[in-house]
């Protein structure tokens, strides 16, 4: 049976390998054409390692690969990202293979669960944060199991590693979920020796990682995140200001409205400091 389980499995990883090189596939939003821009350098055709949104450690590999292997037009950006996307559809196929109360008319209803229905279409759009949820979560799911080896415990380290890479935000994620998972296991008389070990390393890995991207000299030197932050508070939340708000930063209401709706070609959205000094008085 656990060979028939093997090979559905590995059918199920060929059949998705094809369908991503033959159907036509896209990205779900204009961040993911941003990142790739800078880290291929398209428009600059100097590859950069500071793609903002992403940790730098990875910003650094894929400017590396645009640089040197930059023959035949590789997208090396969409090819980390279906390959993070890969190793996530393998972890979860992993866990129904490990478990052995699972039939094989189970686990071939859940491969075709996972392919069709939750993973393909991610692939068709894919996204950065969603591939960085996708790996937290197969983290997760690998993690409620009894890691009864070190690869296994490798294998999850990589995965929320990556996912802390890819998308910081994913390592709340990781933590929020973690917590009734480890009630999940004491109740089960699952030793708790490992997944604490697990969730100490990725707290680690994500304070350490981000020291790391925000001491990068570009990002001190432009007050890089100090503008992500002060944008992203005007973009996605419902802010309230008054007249005296806008006249003290030399703004009108039209600027805003504007910077709201993603026009960044506005001239104001160029005046960092004004917007930077306004988010910060409206803020709260």
């Amino acid at each position: 049976m656990n060979k028939f389980k093997y090979l559905l499995a590995f059918f199920s990883f060929i059949v998705l390998n094809f369908l991503i090189f033959n159907i036509h596939v896209c990205y779900e939003n204009n961040d993911d054409q941003l990142l790739q821009f800078i880290s291929s350098g398209t428009l600059t055709s100097n590859p950069s390692s500071y793609l903002v949104l992403t940790n730098v450690l990875i910003g650094k590999a894929l400017s590396f690969l645009y640089s040197t292997f930059s023959y035949n037009g590789i997208n090396w950006y969409f090819l980390y990202l279906c390959f993070c996307l890969q190793i996530a559809y393998l972890t979860s196929v992993f866990v129904f293979y490990k478990e052995k109360m699972v039939s094989s008319f189970a686990f071939f209803a859940s491969l075709g669960i996972f392919l069709f229905g939750i993973f393909l279409p991610f692939f068709i759009q894919i996204q950065f944060t969603a591939v960085a949820l996708f790996l937290c979560f197969a983290a997760l799911l690998l993690l409620q199991t009894e890691l009864t080896t070190k690869a296994e415990v490798c294998i999850v380290l990589f995965l929320i590693s990556v996912a802390i890479l890819i998308r910081k935000e994913s390592f709340f994620i990781f933590i929020l979920f973690s917590v009734p998972l480890l009630l999940f296991l004491w109740k089960n008389n699952i030793s708790l020796k490992k997944p604490i070990f697990v969730i100490i390393f990725s707290s680690a890995f994500f304070f350490l990682s981000d020291l790391i991207n925000k001491q990068q000299p570009a990002y001190i030197t432009n007050n890089t995140y100090a503008e992500v932050n002060a944008f992203d508070r005007i973009y996605t939340k419902p802010i309230s200001f008054t007249s005296t708000d806008l006249t003290k930063n030399n703004l009108t209401e039209s600027d805003i409205r504007l910077i709201q709706n993603w026009y960044a070609a506005d001239s104001i959205a160029l005046e960092k400091k004004q917007v930077i000094a306004f988010s910060e008085q409206v803020k709260s």
